[in-house]
């Protein structure tokens, strides 16, 4: 009985992962079909170094409130342990966004190759919105919302993924797909 639990719960966690995956895959086949090999290396670069970004930002405290969720036994202790790993990974943004804004230029020129202001304050509203979709989609996997989190994961992908072949629409150049 226990064992079936388990497999119910690994299939509907494993769920989110395969569905992120088939939409790599779909975005990957259209976007190297809609933009250049250079703009794609931009695109790539940018999601990159948000990445990085993203994991200094998290300061490991993503995996500490992975550790520590159970010790708690209380909902509100949860939610305090939560809005701590939260807040701090905000401050650590906040000081990234500022560091990534003071020196726009040669991170925006790292990246795409000229500087752009538009694509450093992109860099920094980026690394917000993948740190706060960090820790909800944990607080949903950790209680254990399969539905919540699936639709969590699915949809920061397909964001995340698919988003930038919607700007082709608009125009087919690095900073329109990076904003």
């Amino acid at each position: 009985n226990s064992a079936i639990v388990f497999l119910k719960k690994f299939v509907g966690f494993s769920l989110a992962t395969g569905i992120s995956a088939v939409i790599t895959f779909v975005a990957t086949f259209i976007n190297t079909r809609i933009f250049a090999p250079a703009t794609l290396g931009q695109i790539n670069l940018f999601i990159t170094v948000q990445n990085f970004l993203l994991y200094i930002a998290c300061l490991g405290l993503d995996q500490a409130y992975c550790r520590y969720y159970y010790e708690y036994k209380k909902a509100d202790e949860k939610k305090t342990l939560f809005q701590i790993c939260l807040r701090v990974s905000l401050v650590v943004v906040a000081v990234l966004g500022a560091v990534v804004l003071f020196a726009w230029k040669p991170v925006s020129g790292y990246i795409g190759g000229e500087s752009s202001f538009v694509v450093a304050v992109a860099l920094v509203i980026a690394t917000l919105a993948h740190t706060i979709g960090r820790y909800f989609s944990l607080a949903q996997r950790m209680s254990q919302k399969i539905v919540a989190y699936t639709v969590l994961v699915v949809s920061m992908s397909i964001s995340h993924k698919l988003s930038y072949s919607a700007t082709a629409i608009i125009g087919k150049d690095y900073v329109t797909s990076v904003l």
